[in-house]
């Protein structure tokens, strides 16, 4: 199965895709560090939000391939490291280094999974978050399912419910897995730049975001975010 998705993903503005997730994905970093008592440090790749909160528990890396990316606005982040790295380079970390290691809307093709499993401690925690297109195809006909149709074809969206198998296949335990709607109004605001922006999709460009926030339809979400975890218990 292929977890990936396309280069169109990048049309997003990542702060906003960020916010969209981060009220879904917060409860979930809690509960795992509650249940599970991972011990620090903490590694994310590609959510600040995340970073943040993982380094209320202790001290946490936040990796980004994009050398470029200025994830905290210019500010330093107390108890963050801030690193240039993607998931699918085995060296940029030691093995068994981190006591939880988290991911968010990343391809895990090739070696991505393995190394992501790589770096966690033996007793820690592999989290994983991954979009799911559903109800963006199950919406009522219009323009807010036109829209919602032509993100998910072009960033091509993986079926989350796959992931806890994938886990499992890898050796993790003490699998789970949860889905939770992101917050309407955040997707709102982040279509609404893909059009000040100049998307190049016809389904978005033509549609009229103005009275979204008063149709009923549209506060449904769009996607949802799959978060799936597991414990590593061996080498």
């Amino acid at each position: 199965m292929n977890l990936g998705h396309s280069d169109d993903v990048k049309l997003f503005d990542p702060r906003l895709l960020g916010a969209a997730l981060d009220g879904a994905a917060f409860p979930v970093l809690d509960e795992m560090i509650e249940y599970f008592a991972p011990e620090p440090p903490f590694l994310t790749f590609g959510a600040p939000g995340a970073a943040r909160a993982l380094s209320m528990y202790g001290r946490t890396v936040l990796a980004d391939r994009d050398a470029f990316a200025d994830p905290f606005g210019g500010t330093r982040e107390e108890g963050i490291e801030v690193r240039v790295a993607g998931p699918e380079d085995p060296m940029v970390f030691p093995p068994r280094r981190f006591g939880l290691v988290h991911c968010r809307w990343m391809p895990l093709g090739g070696s991505a999974l393995r190394n992501l499993i790589r770096w966690v401690k033996p007793g820690g925690v592999l989290l994983v978050e991954q979009g799911d297109d559903y109800p963006a195809r199950s919406l009522p006909h219009g323009p807010y399912r036109s829209v919602s149709e032509a993100v998910a074809d072009r960033i091509r969206i993986p079926g989350g419910a796959d992931l806890p198998a994938l886990l499992i296949r890898h050796g993790l335990t003490h699998v789970g897995c949860r889905h939770q709607a992101p917050e309407t109004s955040a997707f709102h605001v982040m279509l609404q730049r893909l059009i000040e922006r100049g998307s190049p999709w016809p389904e978005v460009i033509d549609s009229d975001l103005t009275d979204w926030p008063y149709d009923p339809v549209a506060q449904t979400p769009s996607f949802m975010n799959v978060t799936a975890w597991g414990l590593k218990t061996k080498e």
